[in-house]
């Protein structure tokens, strides 16, 4: 069996993402079966939208199961990945015949999900897209300027030695989307916890989870499948939040077969495009705009053309 794992929590535009990326995968969902899990605080919010179905499981989330997986109220917050992720394989027994994979709520699937979990079954990892090496990336932010520098220096507690396993030229994933065999996510997802808590105790870093889990992979040797031809992971584009609020809105009223269909009305995949077009140009010229209060513009709803 195929299971295909999300989560959304706290505030209602998480659960409407993860909403959008349900009728993202009912309309692209391919022949293979696949049991959508859905992790939440509130499983109402999906049953109002797409009601009842064999093939999505709801598992519960408590706030204290949150603040313990996060690690306490000033805990890392993607501590909870890895665990969360573990969690599930348990609750549905995933073993060494099926295939998990987390997606972030903030992604949509724009192409047959299937290709993945076949790769999956073939013992190759799926992850969302590369996203560089430390090396590569020491000047894209002041973070990553710290992670090349403590990179160099540190060592890790890994594989019962000490490792410098932050090489400069790691390969960096981003982990929008994790595919795992289901007997390979206990051991991987507990090697990435602790290098996750390794790095944070040596430095306050964002992607401390991504980079713990790129870092488990290379180590091993694993071999990675990008997800990012078939899953788009829109997390530079949060104003697709107040399109999908009001889709729902929109068409509170509608069926969910109905809903499937008009949901590739507002298709982050085109909805971006103007906002990465205004991000190509020359910082200056970005400015100037913005100044002139001619910033990009959102493409209109399709009630609206």
């Amino acid at each position: 069996m195929n299971y295909l794992l999300t989560m959304a929590h706290g505030a209602e535009h998480y659960r409407q993402e993860a909403v959008y990326l349900l009728l993202s995968w009912l309309r692209w969902r391919g022949a293979a079966p696949c049991t959508v899990l859905v992790a939440t605080d509130r499983p109402e919010s999906f049953l109002q939208v797409i009601g009842e179905r064999p093939d999505v499981v709801y598992l519960a989330l408590a706030p204290q199961q949150l603040l313990d997986w996060r690690g306490g109220p000033e805990g890392y917050v993607h501590r909870i990945k890895p665990q969360l992720i573990a969690h599930a394989a348990r609750t549905v027994g995933a073993g060494a015949h099926d295939g998990l994979m987390f997606v972030d709520s903030d992604t949509a699937f724009i192409a047959d999900p299937d290709p993945l979990f076949q790769a999956i079954a073939e013992g190759q990892v799926v992850l969302h897209a590369r996203e560089g090496s430390i090396e590569g990336n020491r000047r894209h932010s002041r973070s990553q300027g710290r992670l090349f520098d403590m990179a160099r220096r540190q060592r890790f507690d890994f594989a019962g030695r000490q490792q410098q396993l932050l090489a400069p030229d790691l390969p960096l994933w981003n982990s929008g989307a994790v595919g795992l065999r289901g007997d390979e996510v206990a051991p991987l997802m507990a090697l990435t916890l602790a290098l996750t808590d390794q790095i944070c105790a040596a430095m306050p870093l964002a992607t401390a989870e991504q980079v713990a889990l790129s870092a488990v992979l290379a180590a091993q040797g694993r071999q990675i499948v990008a997800a990012e031809s078939r899953l788009l992971h829109y997390h530079v584009f949060k104003e697709f939040r107040a399109d999908i609020a009001r889709f729902l809105e929109r068409h509170a009223d509608t069926g969910p077969q109905r809903l499937v269909e008009l949901s590739a009305g507002i298709d982050p995949q085109q909805r971006i495009q103007p906002k990465l077009a205004f991000n190509r140009l020359p910082k200056w010229r970005r400015q100037l705009q913005k100044h002139l209060g001619r910033g990009w513009q959102a493409l209109p709803y399709p009630w609206d053309r």
